[in-house]
């Protein structure tokens, strides 16, 4: 039911509040949360690696900022997604929520929806080629 509800809420474009100043969130390290494509999905992804494995949340965001710009610079969208999986296989190690869970899931969020993310980070397309890489 946990990843039911996971994958329902990853990918709705939603808005909601970011964490304010005076918490101790990770944007007041200066660095800010990369994994999702929005402020609802970055939201649900940060809190859940919070709750699961916050001793490493920097270095899971690290490969999700390595992911978006291996999509950016339109590397091959296998290849950034099979690389994003390794890396938060690697950095999940001994946090066994994080590694059963969590990594397994983000993985398989990318490799499902990532299509129209990978398309779109080119900046070099029209909608009607979106929507043909989306339908294969």
């Amino acid at each position: 039911m946990r990843i039911a509800v996971l994958l329902a809420t990853f990918y709705s474009v939603t808005s909601l509040p970011t964490k304010s100043a005076d918490s101790d969130s990770y944007e007041d390290e200066g660095d800010d949360w990369e994994c999702g494509t929005d402020a609802f999905t970055k939201y649900m992804s940060e809190n859940q690696i919070e709750l699961d494995c916050p001793k490493i949340k920097k270095t899971v965001n690290q490969c999700c900022v390595a992911h978006d710009k291996c999509y950016d610079d339109q590397l091959g969208r296998k290849h950034c997604d099979d690389t994003f999986c390794g890396c938060l296989d690697r950095v999940t190690k001994g946090y066994e929520v994080c590694n059963k869970e969590d990594g397994p899931l983000f993985c398989s969020m990318v490799r499902q929806f990532g299509a129209e993310a990978y398309v779109r980070a080119g900046n070099h397309t029209s909608p009607a080629q979106v929507l043909a890489v989306i339908r294969q």
